[in-house]
């Protein structure tokens, strides 16, 4: 293309103008297309405004925007339908030309982790858990997916298993808010489950997601549709409607060893007393070629729990983890 085509102009911190237009802006990084250079990469702590007339994809924005301003540190973007959308310029994670987006806006990860242990002698004990998860965006959509699978004995007991299965679904509607649905089913012989199945939505907002750090937020309600075991429990069933909020955070330190925290609170529509928390907190620390030492503890704390069983249950877990 010519260089007499580019109608933008990008600020340095230090007074000096490029000419040329955005090609994209990522979390670190403007992508900027000089008439003269050809494609720079400049850090955008030494970025103070640019021009542009380029269309733009924002994450929650169906139609183009365009670059309006940078005023304290808040990107400022007029879309096609009327509405003006500011973000911190430091937290924007990716915004790409609107022509061709759904070509290059997609992502996709996910880690296996195993624990195991097996004691034999004075204590005969085995404890075996597979937990993955895999995560996948595409423009305005982020799917999740997890499976977990654990059996465990103590004592010459009998082994007991527990089997997970979960999918979740965020839309962007706008680039921080987004609404988001889920559903699982679980069997836990431990806890007396012989099935259970739950239906969650609501609407979220994600405070800021780098690839160092991340934080977002959930309210919503959720549906539970349990079966007990019929020979311990004498109710049997169990259908329960709650409102939730949850929370997510992930935080990576130096020599990339990453903190994540999440948690769930449900609270009974029909029983003040009935109410539940759901809590995981884990550090992993590299050990080379995507594989990680991993540190897990579990919380969770029913407060009208099922017979035969305990309110609180937590567990602390040692193991493995390969990432891609």
């Amino acid at each position: 293309m010519a260089a007499n085509t580019w109608a933008g102009q990008l600020t340095l911190v230090n007074g000096d103008t490029i000419k040329g237009e955005i090609s994209s802006i990522n979390e670190t990084q403007v992508i900027w297309q000089s008439d003269m250079l050809g494609e720079l990469r400049i850090a955008k702590t030494n970025v103070k405004n640019m021009k542009s007339s380029m269309a733009l994809k924002l994450r929650g924005e169906r139609e183009p925007c365009y670059w309006a301003d940078l005023e304290d540190d808040l990107a400022q973007f007029a879309c096609d339908d009327g509405s003006l959308t500011d973000i911190p310029f430091l937290a924007i994670e990716e915004i790409v030309r609107f022509e061709g987006y759904r070509d290059t806006l997609h992502q996709y990860a996910g880690k296996l982790t195993i624990v195991g242990s097996q004691a034999t002698g004075n204590k005969q004990q085995q404890d075996w858990v597979i937990d993955t998860d895999v995560t996948m965006r595409h423009a305005d959509f982020r799917h999740e997916v997890g499976l977990k699978y654990e059996q465990e004995s103590v004592s010459l007991g009998p082994l007991l298993h527990e089997a997970e299965a979960q999918y979740s679904l965020d839309w962007f509607f706008k680039p921080q808010w987004f609404w988001f649905a889920d559903l699982s089913a679980l069997m836990d012989e431990t806890k007396n489950i012989e099935q259970k199945a739950t239906l969650g939505s609501g609407v979220g907002y994600q405070f800021w997601e780098r690839q160092r750090s991340a934080l977002s937020i959930e309210l919503g309600a959720q549906y539970a549709d349990e079966k007990f075991d019929a020979s311990i429990v004498e109710q049997d069933t169990r259908q329960t409607g709650s409102w939730r909020i949850s929370t997510n955070y992930r935080y990576q330190f130096p020599l990339s060893i990453a903190l994540y925290h999440k948690n769930k609170f449900l609270q009974s529509l029909d029983n003040g007393q009935q109410w539940e928390i759901d809590s995981e907190t884990g550090l992993r620390m590299p050990i080379g070629k995507s594989v990680s030492a991993d540190i897990k503890y579990e919380y969770d704390y029913d407060n009208l729990p099922p017979e035969g069983t305990v309110k609180e249950d937590s567990m602390l877990r040692f193991g493995l983890g390969y990432a891609w």
